[in-house]
């Protein structure tokens, strides 16, 4: 099968000059200087796509040498053919808040196959606490997970858990522990509690931050959406010295 020499058709063709061409906007993906009437013909053959052997004879009819064409072809080059896109993890959104359909919409229109029975990783939706049962799963198979935990004040998203790097969801709990001596106490009264954060509004900002942190992949990263102001503010988790990433029996709360 012969391959066709194709400007991409993503890419608009705007002439900089009389005899000079730039393919491409932010940025210019190709620059063709010094041209005349004789590469119109060629340059329209781009357009539709044209086998090399007949880009030759377009150009040869039109008096460009074989080493003008060239020159043509290899400015033209980097704006040949099609980009493809970035292949997107396949995610896992688990979770049971009332508005769990719109984080998902979210993900899913920014392209993300959605998939819990075969995905890379996992997003884990809850009130306030988040169970030991929702991420052990994706622990044991070591897959990326990540908590999404909707309070009163605020959405707590992360950190991003890939088990071998940073801390992991029990790191968090033995940490808030040593700041709250109470939080196991609390977490078993916030257990059944419905969080204020739960609104259509706020599952799609979290969507989105939930995917800019995923994209960050720092261990530890997490992220604080504050219910008010929809500002977001940072706190790097660390691996915790009681834990050594192996074995979790506590919940991650607030």
């Amino acid at each position: 099968m012969v391959s066709l020499l194709q400007l991409d058709p993503d890419l608009p063709v705007l002439w900089r000059s009389p005899d000079s061409l730039q393919v491409g906007v932010s940025p210019p993906a190709a620059r063709s200087d010094n041209l005349d009437s004789r590469h119109l013909p060629v340059l329209a053959a781009l357009h539709t796509g044209i086998s090399p052997a007949g880009l030759e004879a377009i150009a040869s009819h039109e008096g460009l040498s074989d080493q003008e064409t060239l020159a043509f072809l290899e400015d033209l080059r980097p704006a040949l053919g099609t980009r493809s896109f970035a292949r997107l993890p396949t995610l896992g959104i688990t979770g049971s808040t009332r508005h769990a359909a719109d984080f998902t919409r979210v993900l899913s229109q920014l392209g993300y196959p959605l998939d819990p029975g075969a995905a890379d990783e996992a997003i884990l939706l809850a009130h306030f606490v988040l169970a030991p049962s929702s991420y052990h799963p994706y622990l044991s198979s070591d897959r990326p997970h990540t908590p999404v935990r909707f309070s009163d004040q605020a959405v707590l998203i992360g950190p991003r858990v890939t088990p071998g790097e940073g801390p992991c969801l029990r790191c968090v709990w033995e940490r808030e522990s040593e700041h709250e001596p109470a939080l196991v106490a609390l977490a078993s009264q916030l257990s059944v509690r419905e969080a204020a954060t739960d609104t259509p509004q706020l599952h799609c900002l979290a969507a989105w931050h939930t995917r800019e942190l995923m994209r960050m992949a720092t261990p530890g990263l997490t992220l604080r959406l504050d219910r008010y102001t929809q500002s977001v503010t940072t706190v790097l988790e660390g691996v915790s010295d009681s834990c050594l990433c192996t074995g979790l029996d506590a919940p991650a709360s607030e």
